[in-house]
């Protein structure tokens, strides 16, 4: 077994790929033998301080699954907000982190999703709608992204529409939804003009 290979496997991270009911998958990339190195250089670095760091950052990688006791979800993060979906020309990432971002989805589609499990409707609707991607963020709300690195930011949303919005602004555009679940999350965040 090779560094990289088995770097991976220390971390736990493979444990956590894959289908719920299927082996581990082996990440592509070698961020686990990268993570083994700092943590290598950071020990070696501050052996002589007072406060030696010593931690095996192969196990960083997985730690927060390791203490909520989260396994492999397939399709979906190991918290369980995120969902990865197929579109008609490769796949998206939808994440639902703030407990109700998932009613937004309901406005995103058009339907109302109270009573049902939406991400099969939200999934029909990527297939069908889904060519491009738009970022739409509030300013008391931004992109947690634009607090790091502007390399990175520009690197993660090169090419893709971004829109910053103030809701209590006149310059707002109409929001087209036809749920009252929809327009009801809407005007929780202060967007007050929405089409019906």
């Amino acid at each position: 077994m090779n560094d990289r290979v088995g770097d991976w496997h220390v971390s736990g991270v493979v444990e956590l790929t894959g289908r719920p009911d299927g082996a581990g998958l082996l990440p592509p990339g070698s961020a686990a033998t990268v993570a083994r190195q700092l943590s290598t250089y950071l020990r070696r670095a501050t052996a002589r301080s007072a406060h030696v760091i010593d931690v095996d950052g192969r196990a960083l990688l997985s730690e927060r699954a390791r203490f909520t006791g989260w396994t492999r979800q397939g399709r979906r993060s190991v918290g369980g907000h995120t969902r990865l979906l197929p579109t008609s020309d490769g796949w998206v990432v939808v994440a639902c982190a703030r407990p109700d971002d998932p009613a937004l989805l309901g406005a995103l589609i058009g339907h109302d999703i109270t009573e049902v499990d939406p991400w099969p409707l939200v999934e029909d609707w990527i297939l069908a709608h889904a060519h491009e991607y738009s970022k739409i963020e509030t300013p008391r709300l931004p992109d947690g992204a634009r607090r790091g690195n502007t390399d990175f930011y520009r690197l993660l949303h090169g090419g893709h529409e971004s829109l910053v919005i103030d809701p209590s602004g006149s310059d707002v555009p109409p929001f087209r939804t036809s749920t009252a679940p929809g327009r009801q999350q809407l005007r929780r965040r202060g967007f007050r003009r929405i089409c019906f």
